[in-house]
Formats: structure tokens, C-alpha cells, sequence
């Protein structure tokens, strides 16, 4: 905060470098406690930030300085450098809170955050060699500015493909993307530890199927059955119902343990 003074502005906010924090949330993410790591990019131009020099709530003339820093652009080459250089965590590890457990929590597992047969081709062919630093002038954001900059880092993404199509290809050049809406398959589904809530589920499921006193016609079916959904695995890591999504939507496997090995 010395250092930045407003452009630090972050929430959650910065933790002392000393303190047992950083430690802990490491080791949480990899057992599995904390199932994502995300950068929560919210660019602000510097004209916005400068004011708060003085005071990072309010600037002189009364206006609220605002949160956010650019991370978007620096979140995959500091997972892969303090993650998988420094702490010697798996690459399964960054695939999984980058790629796979997003997906999963919003809905749209396997089309996305998987790769197997069917699903989207959305990938990032990864360069683990170039060492190199952080620099503003390498983002192409509005911000004009990182929080990381002097950061070595090592490894950059060599080609990224969006459903199979080159967007950022080896020599730097790349294409717009064709963006589309992807719908939830029913409701979202949380992949590590959480045991609590699945049983909550269950006892929830349970009561909807339960017949009211006093009606004739016997237990209420669960919709799936009308609509073609189907309950999903019991195995206590992915609960609830899945629903397709539409047409050339790769089926769902039951269990994470039916899909392919990656």
C-alpha cells in the first residue's frame, strides 16, 4: 500500500507478505478447500485512482476512489510461476481451479473445462520455458498499470484456441472471437469437500418428492423425469440434476470418475 497507495485499492484486500494468510489460502487450494483461484479484474483508468494519493477512500473534490486492479492478463503465468515453479503443485491443480471447478460450479461441465470428445475446444497451449517481468506496457487493458509489475514470472501461453479456433497464435498475431451464450445444465455443482451441503440437498430432494397429506394420487415425481433429466452421481462430488443443454451438447459423465483421464 506504501508503494501503490490507491491503485493497490482492492476487496478482498491486500494481506501483510508476513503474516500467515498467504500461507494458508496455499495450502487450501491445494487440498482441494478452496476450489478456485480467479482474478477478479476490474481495471480502472488512472485518472481515477490518482486522486485517492491522500486519502484511498475519497479524493479531495469528494468522490468515492474505486476499487480494482487489473489482473486478467498476469493471473495464468503467477499461478503457474508461485504454483506450479515455486510450490511444485501439479499442472492437474491448475487446470482444475482455473478451468475444470469454474466450470463445474457454473453449470457448464464438461462442454467446458474438460477436454474429451465433444466438448468445446477452448484451450491454452502452455510455453513452461520463457522467463520474463512483468511490465505495464505488455498489457493491452485500459488500466495502464499492474500491481505485479517488475514480477518475474516464467512460462506464457504459446497458442490459445476458442471451440477449436486459433485466437493468439505462436508469432503474438490473433482474431476476434465469436462469443456465445452457454446455458447451465440445471444447478451448479461444486466438486471438492462439500459434504455438508450435498446431504442438504438430499434432504431437500426428499421432501419434494414427498406426497402432500391428504393427495390421492401418491409421491410427486422429481421434474427430470418429465423433461429428460437425469439425477446425477451420488458419490457425494457432484449432486443435484443435470439438464441438457442443447443440441450437440456432450452428455455428462455420472462421475468424475467415468470421465477420460486429462
Amino acid at each position: 500500500m506504501e508503494r501503490w497507495g490507491p491503485f493497490a485499492k482492492i476487496g478482498p484486500p491486500l494481506r501483510p507478505a508476513g503474516g500467515p494468510d498467504r500461507a494458508a489460502l496455499w495450502q487450501g487450494s491445494a487440498q482441494g478447500h478452496i476450489a478456485c483461484v480467479a482474478s477478479d479484474h476490474s481495471p480502472r483508468p488512472p485518472a481515477q485512482k490518482e486522486p485517492g494519493r491522500q486519502n484511498i477512500f475519497l479524493g479531495p473534490d469528494g468522490k468515492v476512489i474505486p476499487f480494482g486492479s487489473p489482473s486478467l492478463e498476469t493471473l495464468v503465468p503467477l499461478m503457474y510461476s508461485e504454483g506450479v515453479v515455486k510450490r511444485g503443485l501439479p499442472l492437474t491443480w491448475l487446470a482444475r481451479v482455473l478451468a475444470e471447478n469454474p466450470a463445474r460450479i457454473f453449470g457448464l461441465y464438461p462442454r467446458k473445462g474438460a477436454i474429451r470428445l465433444g466438448a468445446d475446444a477452448d484451450l491454452t497451449i502452455w510455453d513452461p520455458a520463457p522467463e520474463w517481468t512483468i511490465q505495464a506496457g505488455q498489457h493491452l487493458g485500459i488500466a495502464g498499470f499492474t500491481s505485479y509489475e517488475g514480477w518475474k514470472v516464467r512460462g506464457r501461453p504459446w497458442m490459445s484456441l476458442l471451440r477449436g479456433q486459433v485466437l493468439l497464435s505462436p508469432d503474438g498475431s490473433g482474431s476476434r472471437g465469436t462469443g456465445r451464450i452457454c446455458c447451465a445444465r440445471g444447478r451448479a455443482h461444486h466438486s471438492p469437500g462439500r459434504r455438508g451441503r450435498a446431504q442438504r440437498t438430499e434432504q431437500s430432494e426428499s421432501r419434494l418428492a414427498a406426497p402432500p397429506r391428504d393427495d390421492p394420487r401418491g409421491p410427486r415425481q422429481p421434474s427430470w423425469r418429465a423433461e429428460g433429466q437425469r439425477p446425477a452421481s451420488s458419490d457425494g462430488t457432484r449432486r443435484g440434476w443435470e439438464r441438457p443443454c442443447g443440441a450437440g451438447d456432450p452428455a455428462a459423465p455420472a462421475s468424475p470418475r467415468d470421465a477420460p483421464a486429462r
